[in-house]
């Protein structure tokens, strides 16, 4: 008679350890973060399974000690009354967990079980086995936590050069000095003497640039955004994308020794069952924010109408906070302008009579004008479907970007009470189409605003700011606008109520804010968390790399062709239009005389001011400095002025 060989009860504790972490970590595969680190109700859930496990591997073992087979037929019945409370916990107090997790957890529970309890006479297969289905688990684990958790990354400062028409500018990109965030977006804005970031989870980190231009400080602060997000989570399950419940932007103001933020973000209300987004608010004493931050508190400035459940009757569960606007912007000491976008609301349902984007009476689609006195708020304009820019220049002009569906990215500039259209006039079209399905008619669509600028394809246009810096003499007054989707920094000439000029600047970064610095530079804000400075490059205000801009004209390209300009060999001390071959304008065979450094300082500042009528096309150098290192470089006699200067170096 021959006995069959059973497991030592030691090795099939580490058999049942081994398939309690294959089992939790694989079955909770569809969940989006390390399940370590979901919210107590969904890990409650899983503890739920962990012990319907045991219970089920201990009822195979009494029913094997009392002679009976471990069979399918066995494994599912005595499964089927173990994993009837984890069920049953599952629709009366998480009914929003995981479906996948609902019915993957029992089966893997009931084959593990299986494995463990029917093969006992092969210890180490068995044992080899549930190691390796453990590993895997934990495997896909740790890959969720890499990719979501906050992990210390290397700090690094990197310096590159970039050409563009007017500049040649200098980049210093300072990478790993803020964790990743869960989700992107977040905003920038300027506090104090350095600068304020919202990461998309609403962690806000202060950094501040060395005097030297070589270091960064970066502090995080022990406040958070107010935004419920673990609780959105265990409502909404994982059927809707987790990572667009958010933190869009945040703006500060600052006035003796305190400070007031806003920042904007989805909330989560339990009560009511569905979603608003919000402007919250937080004020204080700038020592508060280090020193007793447990006294600031945040406060409600606006929040969206209606409040949205994640579905309805009809309709199943849909969150499309991808598309939620968010920018902020001060027009009067107490008004704020916010951009809110229509969440994919452009059709009836979610308790919304109509397109969101056109209903005044609904928040959604709109930029909204929030009176901070009395806490009242208007529609300021309507019509937009994802406002992800919002600038008010220097002579009052308001500019909006927006994402369009497939194309038909726009550049507005908004007034109150405008209509832009959205969802019934777009220049973008259905994704996989040739046409917008919701489109109106010529009637419905002729009272509508045309966008200023439209792209197609798209772009993805984030924020955007008006060029008021010294820095940048040659860009004053245009709009630089980031971009998303093609990792661009977009520069804009307006004249006469046009674009008359538009420069793509590749940066290959996802750029998502963008601020004019404390010493004139531009700083951007990207969806890698990294920050860039730009700034023109100290070599490119040398006489040398400024002449490169004159030599375009003035030296001939090839050796058979004519240039358009005289050779500037000798132009300092030189009589005016005195090189025989060229035909001079009128306006310059008039002024006479030699050109000293003081008649070529004046006219390089303004051409057409100093000899009207000039055939010179370029517009002028603003910046003194800039005109000086010029003319010491064509007054120096070891100038090569007939030959024209490398190009700048490119990124």
């Amino acid at each position: 008679m021959t006995t069959r060989r059973t497991s030592r009860p030691w090795v099939m504790v580490i058999q049942v350890l081994l398939g309690l972490i294959a089992l939790v970590s694989l079955s909770s595969a569809r969940v989006p973060r390390a399940v370590w680190t979901t919210d107590l109700g969904t890990r409650t859930m899983f503890g739920f399974l962990a012990v319907a496990f045991v219970l089920l591997v201990a009822g195979l073992l009494v029913g094997q000690r009392r002679g009976r087979p471990v069979t399918p037929v066995q494994v599912l019945l005595v499964g089927s009354l173990a994993m009837l409370p984890f069920v049953a916990a599952a629709h009366l107090f998480h009914p929003e967990f995981s479906r996948v997790g609902l019915v993957l957890g029992p089966v893997l529970a009931m084959c593990i079980a299986w494995v463990i309890v029917g093969m006992q006479q092969r210890v180490l297969s068995v044992t080899v086995l549930v190691a390796l289905l453990a590993v895997a688990g934990l495997a896909l684990q740790a890959g969720k936590a890499v990719r979501h958790g906050e992990r210390e990354r290397v700090q690094k400062r990197l310096v590159t050069s970039y050409s563009t028409a007017r500049y040649a500018l200098k980049l210093t990109t300072f990478e790993g000095y803020i964790p990743r965030p869960e989700t992107n977006q977040g905003g920038l804005t300027s506090f104090r003497d350095g600068y304020l970031v919202v990461t998309g989870d609403g962690d806000l980190y202060f950094f501040r640039r060395s005097d030297d231009g070589q270091g960064l400080s970066v502090d995080r602060w022990p406040i958070k955004v107010p935004m419920n997000a673990a609780e959105f989570a265990a409502a909404a399950g994982d059927a809707v994308n987790l990572e667009w419940f958010r933190t869009a932007d945040v703006l500060a103001t600052e006035s003796g020794g305190g400070f007031r933020l806003f920042v904007t973000h989805h909330f989560w209300k339990a009560d009511q069952q569905c979603w608003v987004f919000r402007v919250s608010s937080l004020s204080g004493e700038f020592d508060a924010i280090s020193e007793s931050p447990q006294s600031l508190h945040w406060s409600t400035v606006f929040e969206t109408r209606p409040c949205v459940p994640l579905q309805t009757q009809y309709e199943p569960k849909k969150f499309e906070g991808l598309f939620n606007g968010g920018r902020m912007i001060l027009v009067g000491d107490d008004e704020l302008l916010v951009s809110v976008g229509d969440h994919g609301l452009e059709a009836p349902g979610y308790g919304l009579q109509s397109a969101s984007s056109q209903d005044p009476a609904v928040s959604y689609g709109k930029t909204i004008l929030v009176h901070l006195e009395d806490g009242t708020n208007e529609v300021f304009s309507l019509g937009h479907r994802n406002p992800q820019g919002l600038h008010r220049g220097p002579s009052g002009d308001i500019w909006l970007t927006e994402h369009g569906p497939q194309g038909g990215d726009e550049l507005n500039r908004i007034h109150r009470g405008g209509n832009y259209g959205w969802p019934l006039a777009t220049n973008g079209v259905q994704y996989g189409t040739h046409r917008w399905p919701l489109a109106g008619s010529a009637e419905q669509v002729a009272g509508f605003e045309e966008p200023f600028m439209s792209w197609y394809p798209s772009i993805g246009p984030s924020n955007i700011i008006e060029v008021t810096s010294p820095l940048f003499g040659d860009w004053r007054g245009d709009l630089l606008m980031a971009s998303l989707r093609d990792n661009s920094l977009w520069r804009f000439r307006v004249r006469s109520d046009r674009v008359v000029l538009s420069e793509q600047i590749k940066l290959d970064e996802r750029l998502r804010d963008i601020e004019q610095g404390h010493r004139g530079e531009i700083v951007l804000w990207t969806d890698a968390e990294s920050m860039i400075f730009v700034e023109p490059d100290d070599d490119a205000a040398s006489g040398e790399a400024l002449y490169s801009a004159c030599a375009a004209c003035h030296v001939p390209p090839h050796p058979n062709t004519k240039a358009v300009g005289p050779s500037l060999q000798g132009i300092v001390g030189r009589k005016v239009a005195s090189v025989e071959e060229f035909a001079y304008s009128r306006s310059l065979q008039a002024l006479g005389g030699t050109w000293t450094r003081e008649r070529l300082d004046a006219f390089l500042a303004n051409p057409n001011k100093y000899s009207p009528g000039t055939s010179m096309m370029f517009p002028g150098l603003e910046d003194p400095v800039s005109r000086a290192n010029l003319l010491d470089y064509l007054a120096s006699p070891a100038a090569r002025l007939d030959v024209a200067p490398p190009e700048p170096i490119t990124k």
